[in-house]
Parts: structure tokens; sequence; C-alpha cells
């Protein structure tokens, strides 16, 4: 641990690759914004094209999850 605190105090930058779960204390839910769909039926030109209606819907959705998310303690110790 002391090196990679002496490698983290040497460097310019740090990346620090996390999963979905820390997202959930901030409001993010456990399972992050494709739990449902998958990105190719929502996320796409091709998917507004088929069904406007279900992407409006699920982008209104998401804007209000991000919205309401706040950041956690771990958040902000990264």
């Amino acid at each position: 641990m002391e090196d990679a605190a002496k490698a983290l105090a040497r460097g310019k930058f740090a990346i620090a690759l996390t999963g979905a779960g820390i997202s959930a204390e901030s409001g993010g839910g456990p399972s992050g914004l494709w739990e449902r769909y998958k990105p190719e039926e929502l996320a796409t030109p091709g998917a507004f094209a088929r069904n406007p209606e279900l992407v409006r819907r699920w982008c209104r959705w998401r804007q209000e999850v991000i919205c309401a998310a706040r950041p956690s303690l771990q958040r902000g110790l990264l």
C-alpha cells in the first residue's frame, strides 16, 4: 500500500475503475441504467426511428434518475 501511495503521489494523473455499485448510494441504482434494456435497443438513431415514444420515455426517466443523484462518500474520496 505504501508503494501505491508513493506512485500516486509522484504521478500526474490517476484512474479509478469501479463497478456500477458505486452509483447505488448516489441514487443511480445497483444495476445501472441498462438493467431493463440493451443499449442498442434505445440509444441509437435506429431505435428512435422504430419506437420514438419508448426512447423519449426512457430518456425522461434517465434524466430524472441522473438529476436526483447526489455524490456518495466513495465518489468524494476518489
